[in-house]
């Protein structure tokens, strides 16, 4: 079997944080990595709803940031992904 991409989305937001797997799971890191930035882009009128400037998403490691422009909140969004390599068991379990 083949690897595939499990993205999650974490936050932290003045009135609440968590963290959240996307239900969608990719065949490659391209699309793991493209579906992040869709996210993290679409993410960014939560923090004009919420009464923060937020900068663009910006590439960080495994995923797509989103922090303040002050730069001095600890609020943030990720949208990040990891790659699963499957067991490899056949049908008969070896």
């Amino acid at each position: 079997m083949p690897p595939y991409w499990l993205v999650w989305e974490e936050w932290c937001y003045p009135t609440e944080s968590g963290r959240e797997p996307h239900p969608v799971t990719f065949d490659t890191e391209a699309g793991a990595l493209a579906a992040c930035m869709e996210l993290a882009d679409a993410e960014r009128a939560n923090f004009a709803a919420n009464g923060m400037d937020g900068l663009p998403p910006e590439r960080c490691g495994d995923g797509f940031v989103i922090t303040t422009k002050v730069g001095l909140d600890p609020f943030y969004y990720y949208a990040r992904f990891m790659k699963i390599e499957p067991l490899g068991l056949g049908k008969d379990g070896k």
